[in-house]
């Protein structure tokens, strides 16, 4: 089957499972050792040096701009990638509504600026705790106080709208020494406080009650808002005096069939385990793309011809 084909085919399924944003891993170098990183799929002893080119990132946000609006550069850890900053301008300039996900590790004052300076929309930081000895545990690095430090400086140059905290659940997680930290936090700077869960839980509502439970001794009842987006429902909790704190759900029962309402996740043999569903495209460094995370058997490589198409 020729390259032209497979990508025609590629975008049905796109269409099929109403993918709403790309993910593009710039590189898949880290200077972290996550517990819970899923690093995009992607295996663990690849070391490829074979990166996306701008002509590259060029063609593939001009072939996708009818599919997606909303680009997120990952990694790895993206603000390892020297081409980072040029990836950005590069969809911005296609009109991509442009976030990147970070440690914070090198998000030093100088690097939010330039960040600013190229169009940067959104930035989530991972910081699961606030507790050091509990954040090397997570992280495998003794760098809590600088990614602290760096925060201090970005709403300097990102409005606190546009800034989230993912902190991801894990069984290792202290609520009760973690909720005050992150509120304390979330209310001083605005930042949002966006709870994940860890891909290999398969039954996350046991954290959610445990977690809503100890805002509520804390804070009291939260104002509450519901997000539909993307098919995906989140909810919004607004404390007086806790920060904000968002709740992505879509691991209960109903989310978890509209999003495997499709073509390709109906059929999938993988679909009962999954902790995902329909939820982004992923390009990876090398010019493969892939459906999800789960199944090896859905990428498509692609690269430049050399003549400006793909």
């Amino acid at each position: 089957m020729e390259l032209k084909e497979q990508l025609s085919i590629l975008k049905q399924k796109i269409n099929d499972m109403e993918l709403p944003y790309l993910r593009i891993s710039l590189t898949n170098t880290c200077n972290a050792d996550c517990a819970f990183c899923h690093n995009e799929g992607q295996v663990d002893n690849d070391v490829s040096t074979e990166k996306l080119n701008n002509e590259e990132l060029s063609l593939i946000a001009d072939f996708f701009k009818a599919n997606f609006s909303r680009v997120i550069f990952t990694g790895g850890e993206p603000l390892l990638s020297p081409f980072l900053y040029d990836a950005i301008k590069i969809y911005k300039s296609f009109g991509y509504n442009v976030g990147l996900t970070t440690n914070g590790i090198r998000l030093d004052e100088i690097t939010q600026k330039k960040l600013m300076d190229v169009g940067l929309d959104t930035i989530n930081i991972s910081i699961n705790s606030l507790e050091k000895a509990q954040y090397e545990a997570f992280f495998k690095v003794d760098k809590l106080d600088l990614v602290l430090k760096n925060l201090e400086s970005l709403p300097k140059y990102f409005s606190s709208k546009n800034i989230k905290l993912n902190f991801v659940v894990t069984e290792l997680t202290d609520f009760s020494s973690e909720v005050e930290g992150f509120s304390v936090l979330s209310k001083q700077k605005g930042f949002v406080v966006s709870v994940l869960f860890d891909l290999k839980e398969t039954d996350t509502s046991g954290f959610t009650k445990t977690l809503k439970e100890k805002l509520f001794q804390l804070y009291g009842y939260p104002k509450e808002e519901q997000i539909i987006k993307d098919k995906r429902v989140t909810y919004l909790l607004v404390y007086k005096n806790g920060g904000i704190w968002e709740f992505d759900d879509y691991r209960t029962n109903e989310n978890k069939f509209n999003l495997k309402n499709n073509s390709v996740c109906r059929v999938c043999t993988l679909k009962d385990d999954c902790q995902e569903g329909a939820y982004a495209l992923r390009l990876y460094f090398d010019g493969t793309f892939r459906l999800c995370l789960r199944k090896n058997d859905n990428t498509l490589s692609i690269r430049c011809n050399g003549n400006g198409k793909l």
